[in-house]
């Protein structure tokens, strides 16, 4: 027979192999039915171990620390993995390696620091409270530490009472009133009529001079000899 470790053991999987026993218990579930939990151990790791037929007979077959050969089907539960034990026979502990059997120890969680008493805190501890102790003598740090927790009050206060009330609150600046529109038709018409006003003087001209006629400019026109001549009655 293989020795199929707990690490090793995967859901829908069928075993047939010796583990150790330890933490079995005897439950009641909601519907009335009774069954069996336990862990079973080997070098490996643990893995849950369930018996739901026969009860009473298996609870009497076996105590805390025996030696099991067990039969059954790899089931996951809950996200975890545990053998539905369907056949089991204990096993004389002697020619047994109890090293084989032993899993590794749990890993320890890591603790969290206990705050010390008042008066008993580290040395920095003390030195870091003396040092805004001392910076609070001064006025101008009062000031500024006691106006940032107004400011914070004030912040929280509105925030609450906005959730409350649902919508914007009392301390909350109101829109300003949007201009109204004026029509398209409007609007297209003065574009239209700035665009033919007259552009400022460019032509670097006199201003006087700029926008006369080339006739004013140029002078009344020669006579000609026809018009100069004196009519025929008064020729002498």
């Amino acid at each position: 027979m293989r020795k199929v470790f707990a690490k090793d053991a995967k859901p829908g999987a069928t075993l047939n192999t010796v583990f150790r026993v330890a933490d079995k218990n005897r439950h009641t579930a909601k519907s009335g039915k009774v069954f069996l939990t336990m862990t079973l151990l080997d070098k490996s790791g643990r893995l849950d171990g369930r018996i739901f037929d026969n009860v009473d007979a298996a609870e009497a077959g076996f105590e805390n620390g025996d030696y099991l050969l067990v039969s059954g089907k790899v089931a996951l539960f809950h996200g975890k993995t545990q053998l539905v034990i369907e056949k089991l026979e204990k096993l004389d502990p002697g020619p047994m390696d109890e090293k084989e059997f032993t899993p590794p120890p749990a890993p320890e969680k890591p603790e969290k620091p206990e705050r010390p008493e008042r008066g008993n805190e580290p040395r920095s501890w003390k030195q870091t409270r003396q040092r805004l102790l001392n910076l609070l003598d001064d006025p101008a740090v009062s000031t500024g530490v006691e106006a940032l927790l107004k400011h914070l009050e004030r912040y929280i206060d509105e925030r609450v009472e906005q959730r409350l009330s649902g919508g914007a609150s009392s301390g909350e600046r109101t829109e300003r009133p949007t201009r109204p529109q004026r029509p398209a038709r409007a609007e297209r018409e003065e574009k239209k009529a700035d665009s033919h006003k007259a552009e400022p003087h460019k032509s670097g001209l006199p201003k006087d001079l700029a926008f006369k006629p080339f006739s004013a400019l140029a002078g009344p026109a020669p006579e000609t000899p026809a018009e100069s001549s004196p009519p025929t009655g008064e020729r002498s």
